[in-house]
């Protein structure tokens, strides 16, 4: 069986490919959207759904996780 839910990554263990849009946890326990740019030196763009910034405070994002599947709806047969 599938499971339906992913697990955070510590950020120490693995990070997300460079420019991936991933979910991202803060060290208050916040989430939001962002991803991580190598290019930049290695800081996390964060809050791509609302209000955007640059995270550089070294420890800030401590995990993440990959954003699930676009919803695709359901067939109903017409009876």
């Amino acid at each position: 069986m599938i499971s339906l839910f992913r697990r955070w990554i510590p950020v120490s263990k693995r990070l997300p490919k460079n420019g991936e849009t991933v979910l991202v946890c803060d060290a208050y326990g916040e989430i939001t959207d962002g991803y991580h740019d190598d290019f930049r030196g290695g800081m996390w763009w964060i809050g791509l759904g609302g209000e955007m910034n640059w995270s550089d405070e070294d420890g800030r994002i401590v995990a993440w996780m990959p954003l699930p599947k676009p919803y695709k709806g359901v067939k109903h047969e017409e009876d």
